[in-house]
């Protein structure tokens, strides 16, 4: 029997775009919607601990608000205009969804790059307590799973289509 480390990835190439579009969903997009609203809570803790010895954490906070707002809105537009008409075929319909996905995905990359900058690469203070480390811990972590993402939709799903 194999374990999680073990497991064989799926084969993203092979998959159809519905079954590709369900693993997103269920995968990615999910991961995010739990973990998007988790994070915010966890950074006031960190801003109401740290805020006044590490003023950068208010921008670092900004940026993440401003990703937490373009992912929800993101993530609500594949799942109720963009996957379906991938998944009934309306590649017209597809075609001018992805090209403003595409916009998207290319404005979420720069915003981990902001994000990235005002945190000097997730650097950690010395006073940096248990939940200051699982932020920073947690964000990288967020940044990596969209770049899996990107790499699904940009790469494989919308090959074709756009």
């Amino acid at each position: 029997m194999k374990n999680e480390k073990t497991a064989e990835k799926p084969n993203f190439t092979e998959m159809k775009p519905g079954e590709l579009t369900d693993y997103i969903i269920s995968t990615h997009h999910a991961y995010l919607k739990k973990t998007l609203p988790e994070t915010y809570s966890l950074f006031m803790k960190v801003l109401r601990v740290h805020g006044e010895h590490h003023p950068e954490l208010y921008e670092v906070f900004s940026l993440f608000g401003e990703l937490k707002t373009d992912l929800d809105q993101h993530l609500i537009k594949e799942e109720m205009l963009l996957f379906p008409a991938i998944e009934d075929g309306d590649k017209t319909k597809a075609a001018g969804l992805i090209a403003r996905i595409k916009d998207e995905h290319t404005g979420l990359e720069k915003l981990f790059g902001r994000i990235k900058a005002a945190s000097h690469n997730y650097s950690l203070p010395p006073d940096a307590c248990q939940s200051y480390t699982g932020l920073y811990k947690t964000i990288k972590e967020m940044e990596d799973d969209i770049h899996q993402l990107l790499h699904l939709e940009n790469d494989i799903l919308f090959k074709g289509i756009a």
